[in-house]
């Protein structure tokens, strides 16, 4: 009885013959400058949902920074402009979000620590004390244990090696041959 298999996944290879303009970021975005994409934004983000929306998510607490990326990540997937235009677009879409934000009186959470404590000179100064006495430590630690290395008779496996040289293998007795009919 013949067994028939039904393959439904991709032909190998196939993806070097489809067609390749089948997503949104394949094809050449709809904006590339920055005055055509800033000019879509802010008409998109003043409809009435839109608007909805991100309020209320910076109602929940979401920061400025995460709701800016949100968005432009999403004009990438939709093929509204580039990555690389999606980065120069991020001040000006931050700024627009706070904007709205302060106009119905949200508090803005950009999405920076404010008690962010920049190392200085003296905390640099001392990682590099540090580090020396770490290193002095390590290489004292490896001199103590080649002077007790060389001092004391190996121990375990290695112990019951001869000094003369390496052991040479044990030499396979030989099998007492069997008749080839015995074989069979």
């Amino acid at each position: 009885m013949p067994v028939d298999f039904q393959m439904d996944g991709p032909i190998p290879g196939e993806n070097f013959t489809s067609d390749t303009k089948n997503y949104a970021w394949h094809r050449p975005p709809e904006h590339t400058t920055t005055d055509s994409a800033i000019e879509f934004i802010s008409k998109s983000l003043m409809r009435e949902e839109a608007m909805a929306s991100a309020i209320f998510m910076m109602e929940m607490g979401i920061d400025i920074v995460t709701l800016t990326d949100i968005y432009l990540t999403k004009g990438i997937s939709e093929g509204k402009w580039s990555v690389d235009l999606a980065i120069l677009l991020a001040g000006p879409v931050a700024h627009i979000f706070v904007i709205l934000a302060k106009g119905y009186d949200i508090p803005v959470n950009l999405g920076v620590k404010k008690n962010f404590n920049a190392p200085t000179p003296a905390f640099f100064n001392a990682m590099k004390k540090e580090k020396k006495k770490l290193e002095k430590d390590k290489t004292k630690a490896v001199r103590e244990d080649v002077a007790d290395m060389v001092t004391n008779q190996p121990m375990g496996f290695m112990a019951g090696m001869p000094e003369e040289g390496p052991m040479e293998p044990p030499m396979p007795e030989e099998e007492e041959s069997m008749p080839m009919e015995g074989m069979m």
